[in-house]
């Protein structure tokens, strides 16, 4: 179930562990985008009939109306994606009940569309990190590895999970699960392109709407230490704000479906950052330890492997 648009990796992932199955794509949802090995796929489109998109219309109406009756104009906004998931939901209640479904979704609206549908087997891919350092009384904590949300709503007729890891299969079950489905740990299955540098490498994995002003912060105090640093924005968002940057700083931005081997990465709680650290690659956590620590770290990892290579 192709709710919405993803990166090529997570295209990858998808690939590897739903072999040959139909891909349901949303309105706004492109096969062209895609590697889909099965070649099996319908648009919501092909599967709602003239009477369905009328239902769907009307439906969307009443959900604004309603929204401005008990709320007011303000939360209007909210209903604005109200056709698309309307629309979906129309079209993904044809699948048969003796269906097995595979679903990427942690905790929105499509998630909650995917947990009501009546189908026999519903196999939830993870692809994002739940756990996170940061400590909110609301929180709850995952043997000592970190915190993760309790979410009000949770799933409860997920079959199975794949998932990265034991510790991230728990995480789950805490923050998103009411119940305690099938597990599989299919790690990450990741690999790293190499690239030509004699000197230490830092690849900083960015997320911009949330931590620009600390990454640029970052590069600033690397600026003059003779390291090769790379930044890597996450794929859903616009690259922009780093492309300006580089007018000012000397970094090098990495687009694509392109991983370099790098010495050391420095990074929000993101799936990258771990999948780096199942690679092998140390990985330092801006959200956790101050821009003072994270440059002393450096310097003792660049003095450590000055010492193993003399």
């Amino acid at each position: 179930m192709d709710t919405d648009n993803f990166s090529p990796t997570l295209n990858d992932k998808i690939i590897r562990n739903t072999q040959d199955a139909v891909w349901i794509l949303n309105a706004n949802v492109q096969a062209d985008n895609y590697r889909i090995t099965s070649n099996k796929y319908y648009s919501v489109y092909e599967l709602t009939s003239i009477k369905d998109l009328i239902k769907v219309c009307t439906n969307s109406f009443f959900v604004l109306f309603d929204v401005y009756r008990k709320l007011g104009s303000y939360y209007i906004l909210f209903t604005l994606n109200s056709f698309k998931w309307l629309l979906y939901k129309s079209a993904v209640d044809k699948i048969p009940y003796d269906s097995t479904i595979y679903f990427l979704d942690h905790k929105d609206r499509w998630a909650l569309l995917e947990d009501k549908l009546k189908v026999k087997n519903k196999i939830l891919i993870q692809h994002g990190i739940e756990i996170t350092s940061n400590y909110h009384k609301s929180f709850l904590s995952v043997n000592g590895s970190g915190y993760c949300f309790n979410m009000p709503y949770k799933f409860s007729t997920v079959t199975k999970v794949l998932a990265f890891s034991e510790t991230d299969f728990k995480s789950l079950c805490l923050s998103i699960l009411s119940n305690v489905p099938a597990k599989e740990i299919i790690g990450f299955g990741f690999a790293l392109d190499e690239i030509s540098h004699e000197r230490f490498s830092v690849l900083i994995i960015g997320e911009v709407a949330l931590y620009s002003f600390k990454e640029k912060e970052i590069i600033e105090r690397l600026q003059n230490s003779q390291i090769d640093i790379y930044l890597k924005n996450h794929p859903k968002n616009d690259s922009s704000f780093y492309k300006r940057l580089q007018q000012s700083l000397s970094f090098n931005l990495i687009e694509g479906r392109f991983f370099p081997n790098v010495d050391l990465v420095i990074s929000y709680e993101s799936t990258l950052a771990s999948e780096y650290s199942s690679a092998g690659i140390e990985v330092v956590y801006h959200t956790r330890e101050s821009i003072e620590d994270i440059v002393e770290k450096i310097n003792l990892i660049r003095r450590s492997a000055s010492k193993l290579n003399q």
